[in-house]
């Protein structure tokens, strides 16, 4: 029995940092609706930690342990494990697959690969790992051959963990050997205490959310039984799962499998027709609730120095080295109601500032301390006319420091035309054709080291000397609903990087910043979530 204990656990001395996070991000709004939960008195399950004697790694429930952390609480309620951080590592594939915040596809590849390349997946089959990530048998088939030059070899293939008529177990295949000292976790029921089992409620009481984050009380995924071995069929063909039994010789003298011994002619000195081949036995059918992971584009995907990420930008930043950007160009969404492919633009207000304090903070982590950063954002908006200020107001707050602002006079016609009330001095409407482009930095605006610059003398003049304001159009692209031209971020890259500089945009979209680094010699790193708009991404760069 699983040694399983509660209690209220120091946030200092939970381990964030073993490799149990399968989640490709955190979900700000997710946070932000967990914070207005508990400020309404709802409470929450434990989180789940194994504990390895010295270390309380994290497996289930870093949402709540960041709301926990935000709301400057020093410890937080725990279902304690006892298993080493190899154990917790093989847990964190599992969770999350019916409750809480519903996994991306980036979700379950970084579940899948990370288990696929664990010390203990070699103990377990496709459709045993299949069952524990919580996806079909063909995408771990896939996986397995993608990571085939990866994935460790196993120490003794002769062994495998089966589980038969409720029973789990190592079997040696070859009869020979001894079994390892140490073997990764059965593959059996919770059998912790039934008062340490989390009941199969809500996330918490009394609202019902999107996002509720528990301890499976489901068997774990890792039950499924293999096949028990079946008598041959009436054919001498084994059953699924079974090797082929020895038959006795047909007809002909030879044992199934064999080619026919030669045969003497009949009467009428014609050799006899050779038997007809058994019928194959059917193929056991996938099981239908499994998840299909879309395999066709693996990210990250890196083409002639640009890297595209297909994720939320706020946990690749958080797995990126501190100080390690020269220069952050990005138009993040402006939460106006844009329909983008996967991503809500119209969240509450508490939402949207959770999200820009989020990612905004990040950023200025990977910055390096004479880092730039360039921010694309409109002026004004019909619906939101202060919209520019606001940005401008979150970018001091995550502490970056403004150097000069832009003006982008992208002569977009629509943006003069919301005239409101036509001819009347009732209530007409003016908005601006024109965008900021704000200059922030770090802590140090002058360069600490030299650099080779690309930018031309008349380029310079032109767009250093113009008085702050650059003419150019917009993007028009039929893939994305809010694309900026290559020719901003081309400006950027010149005046603001050294060549070879390394370029980031975490909010990516159509892939602009990345088709201008390519094309000025800059390394690149592309954020961006929506499989859609990486595809395009990858189809412009080539």
């Amino acid at each position: 029995m699983t040694d399983t204990h509660t209690t209220m656990l120091p946030l200092s001395r939970i381990r964030l940092d073993g490799g149990t996070q399968p989640r490709a991000m955190l979900d700000e709004a997710t946070i932000a609706a967990y914070l207005r939960d508990i400020e309404n008195g709802d409470t929450f399950p434990p989180v789940e930690v194994y504990h390895d004697g010295n270390d309380h790694w994290l497996v289930d429930g870093f949402h709540r342990v960041e709301v926990t952390r935000r709301l400057k609480r020093q410890q937080i309620e725990a279902n304690v494990v006892q298993g080493n951080l190899q154990d917790a590592q093989w847990r964190s594939y599992a969770v999350n697959q019916r409750h809480g915040l519903r996994r991306t596809n980036d979700d379950k590849r970084r579940a899948v690969e990370a288990a696929l390349k664990h010390e203990y997946a070699g103990r377990y089959s496709n459709v045993q790992i299949a069952q524990h990530c919580g996806v079909d048998e063909g995408t771990i088939r896939k996986y397995r051959e993608k990571l085939s030059s990866e994935i460790p070899k196993i120490a003794n293939t002769s062994e495998r963990t089966v589980t038969r008529n409720g029973t789990t177990y190592t079997q040696n295949t070859a009869n020979i050997g001894k079994r390892t000292n140490t073997e990764p976790p059965a593959l059996e029921r919770d059998t912790r205490a039934p008062e340490l089992q989390p009941a199969p409620t809500p996330m918490h009481s009394p609202a019902p959310r999107p996002e509720p984050q528990v301890v499976s009380t489901a068997p774990a995924p890792y039950t499924t039984q293999e096949p028990a071995p079946q008598p041959p069929n009436g054919n001498g063909v084994s059953m699924p799962g079974q090797e082929p039994a020895p038959q006795p010789s047909n007809g002909n003298g030879s044992m199934p499998g064999q080619e026919p011994a030669p045969q003497p002619p009949n009467g009428n000195g014609v050799s006899m027709p050779k038997p007809a081949p058994a019928p194959e036995p059917p193929t056991p059918s996938r099981e239908p609730e499994q998840e299909t992971l879309d395999t066709a584009t693996p990210f990250p995907h890196t083409i002639n120095g640009v890297t595209i990420h297909q994720s939320n930008c706020c946990l690749v930043l958080a797995e990126m080295a501190p100080e390690s950007v020269d220069l952050i160009i990005t138009s993040p969404p402006y939460n106006v109601g844009v329909d983008y492919d996967d991503y809500n633009d119209n969240l509450s207000p508490e939402e949207y500032e959770a999200l820009m304090h989020g990612w905004l903070q990040a950023a200025l982590r990977v910055l390096k301390r004479d880092g730039r950063m360039c921010l694309n954002v409109p002026l004004d908006t019909h619906n939101a006319p202060t919209l520019g200020f606001r940005f401008f107001e979150h970018c001091q707050s995550a502490g970056f420091k403004l150097k000069t602002t832009i003006i982008w006079n992208e002569q977009n016609i629509n943006k003069g035309t919301a005239w409101g009330s036509w001819k009347s001095a009732s209530a007409p409407h003016v908005i601006a054709p024109v965008e900021f482009v704000f200059v922030l930095y770090k802590e140090q605006w002058e360069k600490t080291s030299a650099g080779v610059s690309t930018i031309t003398a008349d380029e310079f003049k032109t767009w250093a000397g113009a008085g702050g304001v650059w003419t150019f159009p917009g993007e028009r692209r039929n893939g994305h609903p809010a694309a900026f031209p290559p020719e901003l971020p081309r400006r950027c890259i010149k005046l603001f990087s050294y060549a070879d500089d390394l370029i980031l945009d975490p909010f990516a979209g159509s892939g602009s910043t990345g088709v201008a680094a390519l094309e000025m010699g800059r390394q690149c790193i592309l954020i961006e979530q929506s499989a859609t708009y990486c595809k395009e991404i990858v189809w412009r760069l080539q």
